[in-house]
């Protein structure tokens, strides 16, 4: 016979370990969350550009990489994972930004070829094109699906509306407010 483990209610103002209780709507101390998703996901689309850029510039390159792919193979792994831990090393700063940026880059230009052989297919084109405008639509989604529930972001003054699992769960967790 299994224990029947249900949690405790109690009118502590902590839960868990101790940590302090926050009712929904309650904003915590010295954190905007609404800034540090907005950043966040800017940091995400931005990312995307050199990414682009790097592919096109391996579609052109790609002779080279497939000429010498262990080299190309290792000199690439070589720049991201160092680039990796100079990126966490100067996190806080903005040269980690441009050092993330340097990285997208660098995966962009090893996408290329592939890419240049994506585009040799009867449906290359399309294929492309398909992925590169759901990857558009996902990252241009993304603050509207984690913020709030879409109440006051931008995706909702757009009249975008908020998909039925994340507005339900919104119901359950913020319960409507009158104003």
């Amino acid at each position: 016979m299994q224990p029947d483990l249900r949690p405790i209610r109690s009118n502590e103002q902590t839960i868990g370990r101790g940590g302090p209780r926050y009712a929904p709507g309650m904003e915590l101390p010295g954190v905007d969350s609404h800034r540090v998703l907005r950043n966040t996901y800017l940091l995400l689309a931005l990312t995307m550009v050199p990414t682009i850029i790097g592919a096109y510039v391996g579609m052109a390159t790609g002779a080279v990489i497939l000429q010498h792919p262990m080299a190309a193979t290792l000199l690439m792994l070589g720049a991201v994972i160092g680039l990796q831990f100079a990126v966490i090393r100067n996190r806080n700063s903005s040269l980690g930004v441009v050092l993330l940026l340097l990285m997208t880059g660098i995966l962009g230009w090893w996408l290329g070829p592939l890419l240049s052989m994506a585009l040799t297919l009867a449906n290359g084109g399309p294929l492309i094109g398909f992925a590169a405008a759901g990857t558009g639509l996902v990252v241009a989604r993304s603050p509207a699906v984690a913020g709030p529930c879409g109440r006051g972001s931008w995706a909702r003054r757009a009249g975008t509306p908020v998909p039925l699992s994340a507005s339900r769960s919104c119901r359950a967790a913020w319960p409507s407010r009158s104003s």
